[in-house]
């Protein structure tokens, strides 16, 4: 029945175009394949073409209604699109309705044709409106000529009408496609209409589109003008007008002042004089001056100033057109609530710059993972280079060499001691280079009774061996020294490799935005008459964060516990309350998902008698992606050269962590700084880092020669004890590790060594036992209680601080 209809209409084009449609899908079908939503798009288009033909301009140039056929990305829907417009067209009854008609057929044509050789997917966006343009020039100039003709002359002001309508077809048919079009990554069936909401619910909506949706909403007031209630009230420029309102609400002067002018343009083009622009434009430009002062001065600001402009600048019938539908349209204002339109604005928002973020993020991860690669080919070269460099180290025969030539060349009895008797001689070095091994040192007792009897020069010779021997012993230290700083250089390019490597990895693997939860917080920032820019993405080990940008953001903090508990109502998850850290810049707010898991910590610390200060240096601090972590430094000995090492080693590696890099990596660098920076010299520092993973809730223990750490759970004490040298002793050991699950709820206490001794804690193990009691303490209680029972046992001799972490899930 469909195809007999349409072959009557349209001929055999629409029966094939139709059957295309069919077979192939096209229009509204979703993902399951739902022909309801397919009918539904089909209707919404064939209403939308019936109402481009009636939107008019210059006097009844029409084109809307074809730009809208040629704006359609398959035949399926161009057929829909098209029997509206040919409707449209024949209930207007214009002299060019039945070209604009014979238009649609041709565009139909092409559709056919063009889906047989390529599908809608693989031809250029504007191809379709171009063609349009072409037909519709073919049968205007066809027209013109004709009119000419008829009247026996050339009519130029109709040529200047035909080269307009033909550029509006053009513009107008680019302008509904990109506006008709699905968000990047979705097919070109469903188009915008195949719910209200997919017209403004793309992630991706560039100015194109705004400009095509604007182009399609002037285009439907301009055709709805015409209805007029009482002779009096436009319905559409009703709708016009609170449009107006609502932008210079939410945008100001500018967008008030902007938006008042492309309506009243709207407008006008259907009366064929500026009127309603200078109206529309100053009351919005007027209007938006009242943005803060609220609704009610908004709504009265844009009557009155619309109210002045129409009287003196208005004539006849228009004049009380205006001033009764800015009445109207300003009560209907009133009873707009502030959210309902939060969804619209936060969809009208154009994102700034989004591919060329995104480009970006692909160029800073390719360089990247190319300084990653870099890094890591250089520490393998190093390595292969360092390790076939040949080591320097000399034996104690080589001493005792240079010593006999230096000594014995001058000798008178040199020829009876290297030639007669050269058996002997030997065998007596021989002895006295396996006693100088043994003790470093060559002793007048280390040489035989044949050189003391024998040898003329014996004191000579025994102070050149040590001579010789002690710089030995320096070129063999040099040489250590050496080579642990090439050891040292090489794993460093291999950690810069590593961070490098993450880095990129994490650009890489970039989640895209929460579009709904961010829907969902700006229709709620609406309450608070707030407008902001928002952004809810996953950040770094899973945690969300929300990310404000705009004026007035102060308003927000007034209450931060109300802030948190509505922005966890409309966000979904739970969030932490800003801290004013966080909150310095009143333009921009940053809302974190709160943690599963709390924690809270105690300290407490006591210099050594007769110091000025404690040896002893700790900090905690939590990262953006919810990591506790606290850090116990112990330098050795005790006073301001100790507090002035342990202060340098917290400060580097709390550097460290914060710059990204995992804890096992900062520990390891940070063991090489102190080797670097010690130079052999005694720079030693024990590092006791505790990781406390909030989101995931897991513990994990990282040290360097430190005292242990005793964790309370399930009623239990267990130690975790270190078997590595304080950092900067060894190089190129990692450090002892102890990592796992955390209960819900459990105790870490960390102490430098001046509190307990490792083999006699028994009492230590008894007062982290009684922690977990009914009556327990709070932290910083507990470390108190601890350094006061250390000091009682004699504990006051050394530098001591103890670190008190309870942790319990929410």
């Amino acid at each position: 029945m469909k195809a007999r209809v349409l072959e009557k209409l349209f001929g055999t084009v629409a029966v094939r175009a139709t059957a295309a449609c069919d077979a192939g899908g096209g229009g509204y079908a979703a993902a399951g394949g739902i022909r309801g939503s397919r009918a539904g798009g089909y209707a919404l288009r064939m209403v939308m073409g019936f109402v481009m033909t009636q939107a008019s301009v210059l006097g009844g140039l029409s084109p809307f209604g074809v730009a809208f056929v040629a704006a359609q990305r398959t035949s399926g829907q161009a057929v829909f699109a098209a029997l509206g417009a040919a409707l449209g067209y024949i209930v207007s009854n214009t002299d060019s309705g039945l070209r604009y008609i014979a238009v649609c057929v041709l565009t139909l044509t092409a559709y056919t044709l063009l889906d047989g050789m390529a599908p809608s997917r693989a031809r250029r966006p504007s191809l379709m409106p171009v063609t349009a343009f072409a037909f519709n020039a073919v049968t205007g100039v066809i027209y013109w000529l004709g009119h000419n003709s008829a009247r026996g002359g050339r009519d130029a002001a109709a040529l200047v009408l035909l080269v307009t309508e033909l550029l509006l077809t053009l513009g107008c048919g680019i302008l509904f496609q990109s506006a008709l079009a699905r968000a990047q990554g979705g097919g070109s069936d469903g188009g915008a209409f195949s719910g209200a909401a997919s017209v403004f619910g793309s992630a991706e909506f560039g100015s194109k589109r705004a400009g095509g949706i604007l182009a399609i909403g002037a285009c439907t007031l301009l055709a709805l003008s015409g209805i007029v209630v009482g002779d009096i009230l436009s319905p559409a420029r009703m709708a016009a007008v609170c449009a107006v309102m609502l932008c210079a609400r939410r945008g100001g002067v500018g967008a008030g002042a902007a938006s008042g002018l492309c309506m009243g343009l709207v407008m006008d083009l259907g009366i064929g004089a500026p009127f309603y622009s200078m109206s529309y434009g100053s009351a919005g430009m007027i209007s938006g001056v009242f943005k803060r002062a609220g609704k009610f001065w908004t709504a009265i600001s844009f009557v009155c100033t619309g109210a002045v402009s129409a009287l003196w600048a208005l004539s006849g019938p228009h004049r009380l057109s205006v001033l009764l539908e800015a009445f109207a349209a300003s009560v209907i204002f009133m009873l707009i609530p502030d959210g309902a339109f939060a969804a619209l604005g936060a969809s009208l928002k154009t994102p700034e710059n989004v591919m060329r973020a995104e480009r970006v993020r692909r160029l800073a991860h390719t360089r990247l993972t190319r300084a990653a690669e870099a890094f890591s080919n250089v520490y393998g070269a190093l390595g292969g280079v360092f390790s076939d460099i040949p080591s320097d180290d000399e034996d104690i025969e080589g001493v005792f060499d240079r010593a006999t030539k230096e000594v014995c060349g001058q000798c008178a009895r040199v020829s009876q001691c290297w030639d007669a008797e050269l058996p002997a001689t030997c065998a007596a070095i021989r002895d006295a280079a396996k006693r100088c091994r043994e003790r470093g040192r060559l002793d007048k007792n280390d040489l035989s009774g044949y050189f003391a009897v024998r040898c003329i020069r014996f004191k000579q010779l025994l102070a050149v061996c040590n001579r010789e021997l002690t710089a030995m012993l320096y070129k063999r230290q040099y040489a250590a020294r050496v080579r642990e700083g090439r050891g040292v250089l090489c794993r460093q390019y291999a950690v810069f490799a590593g961070v490098l490597a993450r880095q990129a990895g994490e650009l890489a693997a970039i989640p895209e935005n929460d579009a709904a939860a961010e829907r969902r917080l700006s229709r709620w920032l609406q309450t608070w008459q707030l407008s902001p820019r928002v952004s809810v993405y996953p950040a770094a080990n899973g945690r969300m964060c929300a990310e404000l940008e705009g004026e007035n953001l102060s308003i927000l903090l007034t209450d931060k516990r109300e802030l948190a508990r509505g922005a966890a109502r409309a966000l979904g998850w739970m969030v932490n309350e800003p801290e004013e850290a966080g909150v310095a810049s009143l333009d921009r707010l940053t809302l974190w998902e709160s943690e599963p898991v709390m924690a809270t910590l105690g300290v407490a610390a006591h210099k050594r008698g007769g110091q000025p200060v404690s040896g002893d240096s700790g900090a905690y601090f939590k990262t953006d992606d919810g990591v506790l972590y606290v850090i116990l430094a112990d330098g050795m000995g005790s006073g301001a050269e100790a507090a002035a090492d342990s202060r340098e080693a917290v400060g580097l590696l709390e550097g460290f962590l914060r710059a990204g890099l995992e804890p096992l990596q900062a520990m390891e660098s940070m063991n090489t700084s102190l080797l670097l920076k010690s130079g052999g010299g005694a720079l030693f520092v024990t590092l006791d880092l505790l990781s406390v993973d909030l989101m995931r809730g897991r513990l994990s223990s990282f040290k360097y020669g430190a005292a242990p750490t005793y964790l309370l759970r399930g009623g239990e004490v267990s130690r975790v004890t270190c078997e590595t040298l304080p950092g900067g002793m060894e190089n190129g050991r990692a450090p002892d590790i102890f990592s796992q699950e955390m209960d819900a709820e459990q105790w870490v206490v960390m102490i430098s060594d001046g509190v307990a001794d490792a083999h006699d804690d028994a009492w230590l193990t008894g007062a982290v036992a009684e922690l977990g009691g009914d009556a327990a303490q709070a932290p910083r209680d507990a470390a108190a209680y601890i350094l006061r029972q250390a000091m009682r046992r004699g504990g006051a001799f050394d530098d001591m601080t103890a670190m008190v972490l309870r942790t319990k899930k929410r």
